[in-house]
C-alpha cells in the first residue's frame, strides 16, 4: 500500500506530485462530460415511464450542473496560484463526490425499475466508476468521494429491494459481487496511484540528471577554453625567441662566413625550419576550430596538380627505396580551393611514404560519373582494428608511445579530415594489417570543360634595399632579431614598444610597411597600432605578426581585414609576404611564396 504523503515535493521539475496530479486531472476533466451525459440521459428514459417527470427531469438538471461545473472549473485550478495547493486538492475532491453524490441520486429510481432495467443502471454506474479509477489517476482521496457515494447504496439496494415481491438469493449475491468489485477497483487505484508517482520520481530524476549533465558541460566547456587560453599564451611566449631565433639565424647567413661557420648556421637553420613546421601544424588546428580559414575556389587541372605532387615528393619515397607512382585516367578540371587540396593530398602522401618501409605508393586519379576519386594506396604496415577509429584524432599515433617527434605530431590526418569537411569533400579509408592502406577522397565540383594546365609562377628576384620598415614589439629580442635581418638587406628600420611611440616615430620618419605584434605590452595591441598610424598615413601598409594562437585572436584579425603571420616566420616568408603587399615593386630569391592565412 502506498503512502501518498511519502511522496515528496522535488525541484526538479519546478512543480510538486501535488502540482502535477492537479495539471493531470484538469486535464482528464474535458473528457469525462460526453459519456456521463448519455449515461444520465439513458437513465433518465427509463425512470420516465415509471417515475413523475419532476423527479427525474430535475435529477437530470443537477447532473448536467455538477458534470458542466466539473468541467469548467478543475481546468482553473492549476492557474489559481495565490490559493495553496492541498486547497485545490480539496475543491477537487468536493467537486468529485458532489458528481458522485448527484450519479447516486439516480437510485432513487431504482425501486420503481424493472430487473433489466436495474441491470442496465448497475452497468453504467460500474462504467462511471471504471472510468474514475483513470481520470481521478488513482489518488485515494477522491477515489473515495467517488466511489462510495455509489457502490455502498447500490449494493444495499441490490440487497433489499425485491425481486418479483421478494428478495431473492439474485440480489444477495448481486451485492456481494459490487462489494468486491468495490475493492478491486481500489486496489487496481493503488497500481495507477503508484504508476503515476515512479513517473514522477523518474522524470525528476532525468531532469536532475539533465541538470547535472548540463553543469559538468559548462565546466567542460569552461576548463576547455581555459586550456586553450593557456595554450596560447604559452605559445606565445613560446613562439617569440623562436621567432626571434629564426631571425637572427637568416641575417647570420647573410653574412659573410667561412665554410665552416656557414654549414653550422645551416643547419641551425635546418632545425629552427622543422620547428616552425611543426608549430604551424598546430596553428592549422586552431585555425580549423576558430573557422578562420577561407576558402577560394579556382579552376584547377587535377592531373596536373597531382603530378606536381608527385615530382616533388618522388626523391622523398626514393630514399626509403620505395616505388612511387603517379596515373591520372582523366584530365578533367575540378572547382576547388588548391591550397587546401594540395595540403590534403600532401599529408595523405607523406603519411603513406612515413608508414610504408618497403613496396609502393600509389596515387591515382579516376572519373566516377559526375565525380572525381582520388586514391592514395600504400603497401605499409596498414592500420589495426584498435586504431581504426581513432586515426582522424588529433595527436594519435600508431606505435609511437614514446612520441618520437620524427614520427611528426600525429595531427597530420587531424588537419585532413578538418579541411575534407571544410570543402565539403568525402573520405573514406580501407586497411589490412601488414599488407597497406588506401584512402579515397572523393570530390564532386568537377567540370567537364577541356583542361587547363595549371600554371605555377615564382615571384621574380629583388631586394628590400632603401625600404622604410617600421617594427612594432614589445619583446626587445624580436625587435633586435628584426631590425638586424631588415638592415642587412639594406631596409631603414626604426623600432618601437607600443602605439604611442610608434606615432611618435612616424612624426619625421615615413614607412613603408609597419610591422606590428599583436600583443603589446598592458592593453595595447597591434591593431590600435596599425589603425593608429592608418589615420596619419592612409597608405602605409602593414602587416599584423602574432605568437598567439587563439581562436578569438584569429577571428579578431580576420573581421579587422588585417594580415596575419604567425611567429615563428622563416625570413623568406617574410620577405615574400611584404613583397606581395607591396604590390610586388620590391624583389624576393627563388623560394616559392608560402601563404600562411
Amino acid at each position: 500500500m502506498i503512502n501518498i504523503m511519502s511522496i515528496s515535493a522535488t525541484e526538479s521539475l519546478g512543480i510538486t506530485w501535488q502540482e502535477e496530479l492537479l495539471l493531470l486531472l484538469s486535464r482528464q476533466a474535458t473528457r469525462i462530460p460526453a459519456p456521463i451525459l448519455i449515461g444520465a440521459g439513458i437513465i433518465a428514459l427509463m425512470a420516465a415511464d415509471t417515475v413523475s417527470p419532476i423527479y427525474w427531469v430535475a435529477w437530470l438538471a443537477l447532473e448536467i450542473i455538477t458534470v458542466s461545473l466539473r468541467r469548467f472549473y478543475f481546468p482553473k485550478l492549476p492557474t489559481l496560484n495565490k490559493m495553496s495547493i492541498n486547497r485545490r486538492l480539496t475543491i477537487m475532491v468536493l467537486i468529485t463526490a458532489a458528481n458522485s453524490v448527484t450519479h447516486g441520486l439516480s437510485l432513487f429510481f431504482f425501486p420503481f425499475l424493472s430487473v433489466t432495467e436495474r441491470t442496465v443502471h448497475t452497468l453504467l454506474l460500474l462504467i462511471a466508476c471504471v472510468g474514475s479509477v483513470v481520470t481521478t489517476s488513482g489518488h485515494r482521496p477522491m477515489l473515495i468521494a467517488y466511489l462510495v457515494p455509489i457502490l455502498l447504496p447500490l449494493s444495499i439496494l441490490w440487497a433489499i429491494t425485491p425481486q418479483n415481491d421478494t428478495v431473492s438469493w439474485i440480489g444477495i449475491l448481486m451485492a456481494i459481487i459490487l462489494i468486491l468489485f468495490g475493492g478491486v477497483l481500489f486496489r487496481h487505484a493503488r497500481d495507477v496511484f503508484r504508476l503515476f508517482s515512479e513517473s514522477f520520481d523518474i522524470r525528476s530524476q532525468q531532469i536532475e540528471l539533465n541538470k547535472q549533465l548540463e553543469v559538468a558541460l559548462d565546466r567542460a566547456e569552461s576548463a576547455s577554453r581555459a586550456k586553450t587560453r593557456f595554450l596560447a599564451s604559452a605559445s606565445h611566449d613560446l613562439r617569440q625567441p623562436i621567432h626571434a631565433a629564426a631571425l637572427f639565424s637568416s641575417a647570420l647567413q647573410r653574412r659573410p662566413l667561412d665554410q665552416e661557420s656557414h654549414e653550422i648556421a645551416a643547419l641551425m637553420d635546418q632545425s629552427l625550419q622543422a620547428l616552425v613546421l611543426q608549430l604551424d601544424t598546430l596553428l592549422d588546428i586552431s585555425k580549423l576550430d576558430a573557422g578562420v580559414f577561407k576558402v577560394n575556389r579556382t579552376e584547377v587541372n587535377i592531373c596536373s596538380l597531382v603530378n606536381r605532387i608527385h615530382q616533388e615528393v618522388e626523391n622523398l619515397a626514393a630514399k626509403k627505396s620505395l616505388i612511387f607512382t603517379a596515373s591520372c585516367d582523366v584530365n578533367i578540371n575540378i572547382n576547388t580551393d588548391t591550397q587546401l587540396l594540395e595540403r590534403i593530398l600532401r599529408n595523405l602522401i607523406d603519411n603513406a611514404i612515413k608508414y610504408t618501409s618497403q613496396g609502393t605508393v600509389m596515387v591515382s586519379v579516376e572519373s566516377i560519373g559526375k565525380q572525381c576519386c582520388i586514391t592514395v594506396a600504400d603497401s605499409g604496415r596498414g592500420i589495426p582494428d584498435h586504431a581504426m577509429d581513432k586515426i582522424f584524432e588529433e595527436f594519435y599515433q600508431i606505435d609511437n608511445p614514446h612520441r618520437d617527434r620524427s614520427q611528426g605530431l600525429g595531427l597530420g590526418l587531424a588537419i585532413v579530415k578538418r579541411m575534407v569537411d571544410l570543402l565539403g569533400y568525402q573520405l573514406t579509408f580501407t586497411s589490412t594489417l601488414n599488407q597497406g592502406t588506401s584512402f579515397q577522397l572523393l570530390i564532386n565540383d568537377v567540370i567537364p570543360a577541356p583542361s587547363l594546365q595549371e600554371q605555377t609562377t615564382k615571384p621574380e628576384n629583388f631586394d628590400l634595399h632603401g625600404l622604410n620598415i617600421l617594427i612594432v614589439d614589445d619583446d626587445q629580442l624580436v625587435l633586435a632579431g628584426m631590425k638586424a635581418l631588415m638592415t642587412g638587406m639594406g631596409c631603414n628600420v626604426i623600432t618601437a614598444d607600443g602605439t604611442a611611440a610608434a606615432v611618435a616615430a612616424i612624426s619625421d620618419f615615413t614607412p613603408d610597411i609597419v610591422l606590428a605584434d599583436f600583443r603589446l605590452k598592458d592593453s595595447d595591441d597591434g591593431i590600435n597600432t596599425i589603425r593608429s598610424i592608418e589615420k596619419l598615413l592612409p597608405n602605409v601598409k602593414s602587416l599584423l605578426i602574432s605568437g598567439d594562437t587563439a581562436p578569438e585572436r584569429l577571428r579578431q584579425a580576420t573581421r579587422e581585414g588585417i594580415e596575419l603571420l604567425h611567429k615563428p616566420i622563416l625570413a623568406e616568408d617574410l620577405i615574400a609576404h611584404i613583397n606581395l603587399l607591396l604590390g610586388g615593386s620590391h624583389g624576393t630569391d627563388n623560394r616559392e611564396v608560402r601563404t600562411l592565412d
